[in-house]
C-alpha cells in the first residue's frame, strides 16, 4: 500500500510540473519585477506601473501612508513629505559616493555600467574622464557647493552626465528652448543628442524630462532653504512646465530601481518617484486625467470610455546617432494611456553635406550628429581653378598668396606661399594724450600703429601753462550799498586761490537830490518869468 501511495505522489508531482510548463501559464514578462537593493535592476524607458517588488510598503507607514498623505495639500503636504524624507535620511552621502557608487546606482539591469543622464548612454567606470557628476539643481542656483552631507552630495540629486552636454547645460534653467541649438554628446556619448538650449533655457530630450522634474521636486522638498533650494522657479521656467514634464515622461522601472538602491544606502526614498501625483496636490494643481504612475492612484481615464479614438504621442524618429521612439498610444477622448511604445535604435546612416577633397580622399561632417566621414576622392581634370585663402600682409603680420584650388572637386593643386610683413606702419594714432594744466605738464600722446600695435614714437611733452582756470568759489562777505564784498575763487587744476572784489550795491544820494531840486527851481522860475512877460504884452 505504501508503494502505491509513493507512486501516486510521484505521478502527481510529475503532472504538476507538466501543467506549470503548459502555454496557459502566466508569461514571465508579465511577472512583477523584484528590484535589487544592491544594483539597479530596472530598464530605461520601460514605464513603471506598479509599486510591487519595491520597499515602498515598508517605507510609507504610520502617518505617512498614501491615504493620509493624499488627504493633505499645500504646505501641510510639503511639511509632511519633508519630515518623512529627512527623518529617514540616515546616511548623509559624500560627494565621492556619487562617483564610486555610480556603477551600482546608475547601472541598468545590473550590468555594472553607468547610465548618463540626458543621453542615456551606457558608459563604464573606466570612462570617468569623459563623464562627470551633474548637479541637476545647479550649485550656483542652490547651496553653492557640493560639500559632503549636503544637498550638493545627495545621491538622489546627483546624476552622471556626458561632460560636453553637462557643459552646455551649465547653470541654465530647465525650460522650453524653442528649437534652440542641439547639443550632442562628446566623449564617451559621441553623436548622441542630449537636448537643445538657448541663452536662457536647457531642454532635455522628452524621455528625460520627467527624471529632472522629479529630482528637482525632491531637492526642493528635502533640502529647501537648508541648501538654498527654496524656489522651484530658480531651476525651472515655471512650475507649470515642471509638472508638464513630470506627466509627459512617466516613471520608468530604471528610476524605480535607482530609488530602491539609494533608499538602501541613504535610508530615504524620492517620494515623487513612488507617488508623482503628490506634486500636483502639494503645488495646488489638479492631477491630470490619465496620468500613469507607479502607484496607480492617479486617474486612469474614464472607465466607461470605449477608446475608439486614439493617437500616438511622444514619438520621435531615429537618426544616425540618436535612438527613436515609436510613441505611446493614448485615448483622445479620456486621455488614458493604452500602450507603451518601444525604443528604435539609431540608424547609423549619416547625413553628410559638402565634401572637401584632401589629397586622395574627401572629408565631410554629418549635419545631424557631427561625426567626421571620409571617402575616396573622384578623379578630376582640374580644368577650372581659383585662388582661395589669399590675404595681404600688414606691417607686422605676414600675408599669403593663396592656394590654387580646383573649383569642381576642391582639391588644392598648388599651395600658396607666405608674404613677409611690410614693416610700413601706414595707419597710426595717438594714445595716452594728456592736456597740460597750470602746474602739470601734458603730453601729445605716443604714436602707435593701429594695424600691429607697435609703438612708433614717444609723445612730446607739453609744458604747464602757468595760467589758472578759476572756478567761482565761496563768498566770504556779501556786498552792501556802502561796502564791497569778497569771493574766493579756486583753480580747478591746483590749490591756487584768488580773491575777487564784489562791488557794493549802492552810494549816498544827497547830491543827486540837490541837483534835482535846483533843476526844479530853475524850471519854476522860467515858468514864472514867462507868465509875467506874456501878461505885460497883453497890457500894452
Amino acid at each position: 500500500m505504501k508503494n502505491i501511495k509513493r507512486i501516486s505522489a510521484a505521478l502527481l508531482l510529475v503532472f504538476a510540473l507538466i501543467v506549470t510548463a503548459l502555454p496557459f501559464s502566466t508569461p514571465a514578462s508579465a511577472a512583477t519585477l523584484v528590484y535589487s537593493k544592491e544594483s539597479n535592476s530596472g530598464t530605461r524607458h520601460v514605464v513603471c506601473t506598479t509599486l510591487e517588488g519595491t520597499s515602498a510598503d515598508d517605507y510609507y507607514t504610520g502617518n505617512y501612508t498614501y491615504d493620509k498623505l493624499d488627504d493633505l495639500s499645500g504646505d501641510a503636504l510639503f511639511n509632511a513629505l519633508q519630515e518623512l524624507m529627512t527623518e529617514t535620511h540616515t546616511y548623509l552621502s559624500k560627494y565621492d559616493d556619487c562617483h564610486y557608487e555610480a556603477d551600482k546606482v546608475d547601472c541598468e539591469e545590473n550590468n555594472g555600467k553607468v547610465t548618463l543622464i540626458y543621453t542615456s548612454y551606457q558608459a563604464t567606470m573606466e570612462q570617468w574622464n569623459g563623464w562627470n557628476r551633474e548637479h541637476v539643481w545647479p550649485k550656483s542656483l542652490g547651496g553653492g557647493d557640493d560639500k559632503d552631507k549636503t544637498g550638493g552630495a545627495d545621491m538622489h540629486h546627483i546624476r552622471p552626465s556626458d561632460k560636453g552636454v553637462n557643459s552646455s547645460r551649465g547653470n541654465k534653467k530647465y525650460g522650453n528652448s524653442n528649437s534652440g541649438k542641439e547639443k550632442y554628446g562628446t566623449d564617451p556619448a559621441v553623436g548622441i543628442l542630449g537636448g537643445t538650449y538657448n541663452s536662457t533655457y536647457f531642454e532635455p530630450n522628452d524621455n528625460v524630462k520627467g527624471d529632472v522634474a522629479r529630482i528637482c521636486l525632491y531637492v526642493y522638498v528635502r533640502w529647501n532653504s537648508e541648501w538654498g533650494a527654496d524656489d522651484l522657479t530658480k531651476v525651472f521656467e515655471s512650475v507649470e512646465v515642471l509638472l508638464e514634464w513630470c506627466a509627459l515622461d512617466p516613471v520608468d522601472t530604471w528610476e524605480m530601481g535607482r530609488n530602491e538602491v539609494i533608499g538602501e544606502i541613504q535610508g530615504n526614498r524620492n517620494v515623487f518617484i513612488d507617488y508623482p501625483e503628490l506634486a500636483w496636490l502639494m503645488l495646488g494643481y489638479d492631477i491630470p486625467e490619465g496620468m500613469t504612475t507607479p502607484s496607480g492612484k492617479a486617474s486612469a481615464g474614464d472607465p466607461s470610455c470605449k477608446h475608439t479614438s486614439t493617437e500616438i504621442r511622444n514619438k520621435s524618429d531615429a537618426t544616425c546617432g540618436k535612438d527613436g521612439y515609436s510613441g505611446d498610444k493614448y485615448c483622445k477622448d479620456c486621455n488614458a494611456k493604452l500602450s507603451t511604445g518601444i525604443k528604435m535604435s539609431a540608424t547609423g546612416q549619416h547625413d553628410y553635406d559638402t565634401w572637401e577633397t584632401v589629397g586622395d580622399k574627401q572629408v565631410s561632417t554629418c549635419t545631424v550628429c557631427g561625426k567626421a566621414g571620409e571617402r575616396p576622392a573622384p578623379e578630376c581634370a582640374h580644368s577650372e581653378t581659383e585662388i582661395t585663402f589669399a590675404y595681404d600682409p600688414t606691417c607686422g603680420v605676414e600675408g599669403y598668396t593663396g592656394d590654387t584650388r580646383c573649383k569642381e572637386c576642391g582639391t588644392v593643386i598648388t599651395e600658396g606661399t607666405p608674404i613677409p610683413p611690410t614693416g610700413d606702419h601706414k595707419n597710426t594714432e595717438r594714445r595716452g594724450a594728456v592736456a597740460p594744466t597750470c602746474r602739470t605738464d601734458g603730453t601729445e600722446g605716443d604714436l602707435y600703429c593701429t594695424d600691429c600695435g607697435y609703438r612708433i614714437s614717444l609723445g612730446t611733452i607739453i609744458l604747464a601753462t602757468g595760467e589758472h582756470f578759476l572756478v567761482e568759489g565761496e563768498v566770504i562777505s556779501e556786498p552792501t550799498k556802502d561796502k564791497d564784498g569778497l569771493r574766493m575763487d579756486k583753480c580747478a587744476n591746483c590749490d591756487h586761490v584768488e580773491g575777487v572784489v564784489l562791488p557794493k550795491t549802492g552810494s549816498d544820494n544827497t547830491a543827486v537830490i540837490i541837483i534835482i531840486a535846483v533843476a526844479a527851481a530853475v524850471v519854476l522860475v522860467a515858468i514864472v518869468v514867462t507868465v509875467i512877460v506874456v501878461k505885460r504884452k497883453k497890457a500894452k
